[in-house]
C-alpha cells in the first residue's frame, strides 16, 4: 500500500510532501487575502522605521507574533523582497465596502507573499510531522503516516496559512509541541510551549484543564511537583515574552488583543450572539473542567490515546462559539487524529467541515486575486475591477454585498458542519463505557 513501507521518509510520504508544498507555493504566491498579510507588511516596516510594536498603529495581537515577524524579516530578502507592497489609488474605492473581511487598497508584493507563504509551509509541514510522531506513540506507524498527508493535504489548512497568510497553524505548532513534552514527561517545557501557543492565539487555554488532568493520571503519585513544574514554566516563558512590553510600558496594549477578538467575532454573528460571546467562553470554560474531572475520575489503559480525545472533544465544544474561520484550525489536528485512529464516524463529517471551512475562509475572495492583477499579466486589473463589481452588491437581497452574502451562508453551512462533528462526540463521550478497541478507554470505577 501507499503508506505501508517501514520508513517514514517513504514514497508516499515524499509524494504528500512534494504536493503540499507545490501547492501552496503555487497558490500562495499569486493569491493572498491583502488586509491581513498587509498588517504584517506594515510591522516590518515599522520594526526597520526603528519602532516598537505598539508605538505606532497596526499591530494587534500579543508580542510573541510580532518576534516571529521580526525574525522573518532577516530572512525574507532570500526571496528577493525589495519592496512589501504599495498603496494603489486606483482601488481606493475597495475600501469604501464594509464587509465581515475588509478590503484594502494597499497591495502586498509578489516577492512578499511567496515568502510569507515559504514560512507557513515550513509551519504546516512542522506540524504534519508532529501529528505524525504523537500518531505513531499512541497508535501505529501506518495510521501516522495517513494522519500526516490528512494534515498537510487539508484544504483549510492550506488556505488559512498560504492565501490568508495567518498564524494560527503556529499556536497549534506550540499546542502539538506542548502535548509531545507532556508525553515524555517534561512538564516544565509543555508549560513554557503551552504559554507561547496562548499568547499567540487564545484558544489552547481551554485544554489547560485536559493537560493537568493528564499529568494527574499519567503521574498519580507524583502529580503535585510536575503541576507545579508545568505552572512554572508557563510562569517563567511568560515573564521571558512579556518583559519586553513592561519595559517599554506597553503591557497592556500588548494584552488587548482578547478585548479585540471578542468585538471581531461580534462581526461574524448578530447582536445577541454578541452580547452572549462572554457567557458562551464562560460556559467552555466550566465545560472545560468538567472534562478534566471526568479524565481524572476515569480508569485508563492508554493515557496518551485519552489525552488526545479529551483535546478533541473540547475544541469540537469550544468551536461551536461563532468566530473568524481560521480560529477552528485548532480543531483539525485533533479531528484528524480521531476520525483516523478513533472513531470512522468522525470521517464524513470531517471531509463536510474541510470542504466548507475552505470555502468561508474564501468568502473575500475576489481581494485574493488583487496581487495577481496589479503585479502580473495573468489577470488585468481591468478584469479584476469587473469581478469585484460582481461581488460589490448583491441587488434584491436586503442590500447586503455580496461578499457578505457568501461569508453569511457559508459560515451558518460550516457551522453546522461544526455542530455535526460536536454531535457525533457527544454521542461518543456519553456511550461508550466499555472498554474500547479504538482508544482504550475503561469503565469508570465504581
Amino acid at each position: 500500500m501507499f503508506f505501508d513501507d517501514s520508513r517514514f521518509l517513504c514514497k508516499g510520504v515524499l509524494a504528500v510532501i512534494l504536493i503540499g508544498l507545490v501547492v501552496r507555493m503555487a497558490v500562495g504566491t499569486l493569491i493572498t487575502y491583502n488586509y491581513d498579510v498587509y498588517h504584517w507588511a506594515l510591522t516590518i516596516s515599522n520594526f526597520e522605521a526603528g519602532n516598537g510594536l505598539y508605538q505606532t498603529a497596526g499591530y494587534y495581537y500579543t508580542p510573541v507574533w510580532g518576534y516571529i515577524l521580526g525574525i522573518f524579516s532577516r530572512f525574507y530578502e532570500l526571496f528577493g523582497v525589495d519592496m512589501l507592497g504599495e498603496r494603489f489609488t486606483d482601488l481606493l474605492f475597495v475600501e469604501d465596502v464594509a464587509t465581515i473581511s475588509p478590503h484594502t487598497a494597499f497591495v502586498t508584493s509578489i516577492p512578499f507573499n511567496t515568502a510569507v507563504t515559504a514560512m507557513m509551509a515550513l509551519v504546516d509541514l512542522t506540524c504534519a510531522y508532529l501529528i505524525f510522531w504523537i500518531v505513531r506513540e499512541t497508535y501505529d506507524l501506518r495510521k501516522a503516516k495517513i494522519c500526516f498527508a490528512a494534515w498537510f493535504l487539508c484544504s483549510f489548512v492550506i488556505v488559512v496559512g498560504s492565501i490568508g497568510g495567518m498564524f494560527d497553524s503556529i499556536s497549534a505548532l506550540m499546542t502539538l509541541l506542548c502535548i509531545c513534552m507532556l508525553m515524555r514527561g517534561k512538564e516544565f517545557l509543555a508549560g513554557s510551549l503551552f504559554a507561547t501557543a496562548v499568547l499567540l492565539k487564545l484558544f489552547p487555554a481551554f485544554l489547560i484543564f485536559i493537560f493537568i488532568a493528564y499529568i494527574i493520571v499519567k503521574h498519580r503519585e507524583e502529580w503535585k511537583i510536575r503541576v507545579l513544574k508545568a505552572l512554572l514554566g508557563a510562569v517563567v516563558f511568560t515573564g521571558i515574552l512579556m518583559a519586553p512590553m513592561v519595559m517599554q510600558g506597553t503591557l497592556m496594549d500588548s494584552m488587548s488583543f482578547i478585548i479585540a477578538r471578542t468585538s471581531s467575532d461580534a462581526l461574524y454573528c448578530a447582536d445577541l450572539v454578541r452580547l452572549g460571546t462572554p457567557v458562551a467562553y464562560i460556559l467552555a470554560v466550566i465545560m472545560a473542567m468538567v472534562l478534566g474531572y471526568f479524565f481524572i475520575k476515569k480508569e485508563h489503559k492508554n493515557a496518551e490515546r485519552a489525552l488526545l480525545i479529551y483535546s478533541f472533544y473540547m475544541m469540537a465544544i469550544l468551536f461551536l462559539i461563532p468566530g473568524a474561520p481560521q480560529y477552528q484550525l485548532l480543531l483539525f489536528p485533533f479531528l484528524v487524529i480521531t476520525a483516523i485512529c478513533v472513531d470512522g464516524r468522525f470521517r464524513i463529517p470531517m471531509a463536510i467541515v474541510f470542504l466548507l471551512s475552505s470555502i468561508h475562509m474564501l468568502s473575500p475572495l475576489v481581494m485574493d486575486f488583487v496581487s495577481m492583477a496589479v503585479y502580473t499579466d495573468i489577470l488585468s486589473l481591468q478584469d479584476w475591477t469587473a469581478f469585484y463589481n460582481m461581488f460589490d452588491y448583491f441587488d434584491g437581497f436586503l442590500n447586503m454585498p455580496g461578499f457578505d452574502v457568501w461569508s453569511t451562508a457559508v459560515g451558518f453551512l460550516d457551522s453546522m458542519a461544526l455542530l455535526l462533528v460536536a454531535l457525533v462526540a457527544l454521542k461518543r463521550l456519553i456511550t461508550v463505557r466499555a472498554e474500547s478497541a479504538h482508544d482504550g478507554l475503561r469503565k469508570d470505577y465504581d
